[in-house]
This record gives structure tokens, C-alpha cells and sequence, in this order.
């Protein structure tokens, strides 16, 4: 079983940015899983409100009140002052406009009502982007910034793995737009990296942050997926820390692997198995991989 997580590792490596929605549409044959196990990881995957330091939204877009949420947001925008403070709330909004989102995927495959959720989800992370520029000062001489940085770190992690999450759910037609915005937002982030922090301490604020994300069976194998996304799409300046940190947490996953009993691999294969796609293009994840097993 241990051998066969690691190939189906490797493929889910190579895809990470498309994985489980890739997975749809894949031609070759996917072995068939416990259905409960696949709920169960399913509902591991599952981002909360609270983890993102939010309230779960009740109200949605195209409701007739939803303006009201609209003008409390920009009342708290006018009476928040300094670029760091204004980061936090747009950034708090930005979590609150992607859980509607994934609310509305839940309710409608209308692709003009998810792909209008997702463009306003994607305005408020610009939003933050536009406030992250005019910052004077860099995690290293500011305490503010520091806090910041950490709290922009793990809220990009948690919603990277909705995003993911996402495009399985919707509709063909909506999840163009979703996997722009994921390819935008990853830019995004190794761009803040680069200006705010040191370049030889990238790899403790991206470990700190998937350190804070809640423990369960697939954290490990989470973890690395993020990693490997990063070193897709950081700038080429701060890939040394990033592969640092693929390394180690490579490390890390095999030795939980071999560590795991039976129950704990099988979870983890059965969603492997579910989200592995074509071969083509694993050989590179593949080898390193084989090359970090004892």
C-alpha cells in the first residue's frame, strides 16, 4: 500500500493546481474507493469560517439586501486607518466574499452567479494587493507588518485549498474563471513574499503558516501540495526557500507515511486514488519522490 501512495502521490503532485477537477474529466481508469472514506476525507478538506477568523455568511449575492452588506463594508473601509489595517479588513472581506461563494456552488450551477461571485472575491484580494504596495515598511522592521504577514500567509493557504475544492464543484463554464484567479493569487502571494520578507526567512513564514492549519490524516500530504503550487508560481528569487521547504516536507510525509496504521494510508490512498488523472508529465515529481524514500 505504502508503494502505491507514493506513485499516486506523484501524480497528484504534478496536478495539484487542477487535481480533483482534472480528475472529472480524465479518460483512464480510476480505481474505485469506499465511498464513506472519500466523505470522510472530503469533510477533513472542509475550510471553516472560523479557521479563516470570520463569520459563516448568511447573507448571499443577489439577495435583495445584500447592499446593506455592501455599505457596511464601506463604512468600516472609511473609519480604517493605515495601509496595514486596511489589509487586515480587505482581507477579512476577501475570506467572506469566497465562502459566499462557495455557498452559492452548493446551491446553483448558474455560471453568471458563480463566476460573479468569484470577481468579487478576486476585487477584494486586489484590494489587499493595492494596500500591500503602499506599505513603507517590511516585516522586519515593523512589528504590524509581521503580524500581518503571518495572518496573509495562512489565510492565502486556506483559501487556496477552497479555491481546489471549488473548481470540483462547479460547472465547466464557471471554472475558467476560478483557476484564473487561483493563478493570479499564487503570483500574488510569492510577490508579497518577495517584498515584505526576507528572502532567507520565506520558508519559516510559509512552514508557520501551514503549521496553524488544524491536524487531520491528509495534512501532510495538504502540505506538500501547497509547496509544490508555490514553487510553480513564487518569483524565481525565493524558489531556493521554497524547495527547501518542498524538501523537508517531503521528508516529513514519508515518515508519516510509514508511521500511519492501515486505516490512516487507506484514507489518504482513497484520495489520491480520486484525484489522480492522466501519467503524462509525473516522471520529475515521480523521481524525487523515489529518491527521498530511506
Amino acid at each position: 500500500m505504502f508503494k502505491k501512495i507514493i506513485l499516486l502521490c506523484s501524480v497528484l503532485l504534478v496536478f495539484g493546481a487542477t487535481g480533483i477537477a482534472l480528475a472529472q474529466e480524465a479518460t483512464d481508469t480510476v480505481v474505485a474507493v469506499d465511498q464513506p472514506a472519500v466523505q470522510a476525507t472530503v469533510q477533513d478538506e472542509a475550510i471553516t469560517a472560523q479557521e479563516l477568523d470570520i463569520s459563516e455568511p448568511t447573507l448571499l449575492p443577489y439577495s435583495k439586501f445584500y447592499f446593506l452588506k455592501n455599505w457596511k463594508n464601506a463604512i468600516q473601509s472609511v473609519f480604517t486607518f493605515g495601509q496595514v489595517k486596511k489589509a487586515e479588513l480587505n482581507l477579512k472581506i476577501a475570506s467572506e466574499k469566497l465562502l459566499e461563494a462557495r455557498k452559492l456552488a452548493e446551491k446553483t450551477n448558474n455560471p453568471k452567479i458563480l463566476n460573479k461571485a468569484t470577481e468579487l472575491y478576486q476585487n477584494k484580494i486586489e484590494a489587499v494587493q493595492k494596500n500591500i504596495a503602499k506599505f513603507k515598511e517590511t516585516a522586519t522592521t515593523s512589528v504590524a507588518v509581521s503580524k500581518f504577514l503571518d495572518k496573509f500567509t495562512k489565510q492565502q493557504i486556506l483559501q487556496e485549498q477552497i479555491l481546489d475544492k471549488l473548481a470540483s464543484q462547479v460547472p465547466a463554464s464557471a471554472l475558467e474563471k476560478i483557476q484564473q484567479v487561483r493563478e493570479r493569487q499564487l503570483e500574488q502571494f510569492g510577490q508579497v513574499m518577495q517584498k515584505l520578507e526576507d528572502k532567507d526567512k520565506i520558508k519559516a513564514r510559509v512552514e508557520k503558516g501551514l503549521d496553524a492549519l488544524k491536524e487531520n490524516d491528509l495534512k501532510p500530504l495538504l502540505n506538500l501540495q501547497i509547496i509544490k503550487k508555490l514553487e510553480d508560481k513564487f518569483p524565481t528569487s525565493t524558489l531556493e526557500q521554497i524547495k527547501q521547504a518542498k524538501t523537508e516536507n517531503l521528508q516529513k510525509l514519508n515518515e508519516k507515511l510509514q508511521a500511519m496504521p492501515a486505516v490512516a494510508q487507506q484514507k489518504i490512498e482513497n484520495y489520491l486514488d480520486k484525484a489522480k488523472t492522466t501519467i503524462e508529465k509525473k516522471q520529475e515529481m515521480l523521481n524525487e519522490i523515489k529518491n527521498s524514500l530511506p
